[in-house]
């Protein structure tokens, strides 16, 4: 993750959509158990978002820490 404090104009915009994705793979108790990303899934056309390049990232896969960008 990116500290608090920290400026994001050092991240690229691949950069965030790979933490957007991580974030958004990640189950939550508020959803039902589900994901953001399986929530949008359901409620946004495919069409954005694959525009967007917003994908689920598998629970195994998820890295919620500062070793996403390395």
């Amino acid at each position: 993750m990116i500290p608090k404090g920290v400026r994001l104009n050092n991240y690229t915009q691949a950069d965030m959509t790979l933490l957007s994705n991580h974030i958004n793979s990640t189950v939550r108790a508020s959803l039902n158990n589900k994901t953001p990303y399986k929530l949008a899934s359901l409620l946004v056309n495919s069409k954005l978002l694959n525009v967007m390049d917003l994908k689920h990232i598998s629970p195994e896969k998820i890295v919620l820490n500062k070793n996403l960008f390395y």
